[in-house]
């Protein structure tokens, strides 16, 4: 686990009622974050950071932010939304993130991990 939140980049502060229900990376608890690096199509980039998050009531989303694919983790970044995951999405994220940022058994506290 990774706890040197300083060298990784804030998500933006975002607030989306999805579903009836509102999602804000101010309240939630950013449990992990991801560099993809990607490459560029004709009208987009692949390249992407996610920032993992749990709600209070434990419901699980991710902020995503695309960035030019030879900018490092740090730069630039064009559009930015908030998806809302599953616990097996959120999970599957989870195990893929360089940086945890919330051991394991505290971001998934209702989910059985066998050994």
């Amino acid at each position: 686990m990774n706890n040197n939140l300083s060298s990784l980049p804030e998500p933006l502060p975002m607030e989306e009622v999805i579903g009836g229900l509102r999602y804000r990376t101010r309240y939630g608890v950013r449990i992990a974050y991801h560099w993809r690096p990607g490459h560029a199509t004709r009208y987009y980039s692949t390249a992407r950071r996610i920032h993992l998050f749990v709600t209070k009531r434990g419901n699980y989303f991710c902020q995503e932010q695309e960035t030019e694919p030879e900018s490092s983790e740090t730069g630039p970044f064009g559009w930015t939304r908030i998806r809302v995951l599953s616990t097996a999405e959120a999970l599957r994220l989870y195990l893929e993130a360089e940086h945890k940022l919330v051991p394991m058994q505290d971001a998934f506290p209702r989910v059985e991990i066998e050994a």
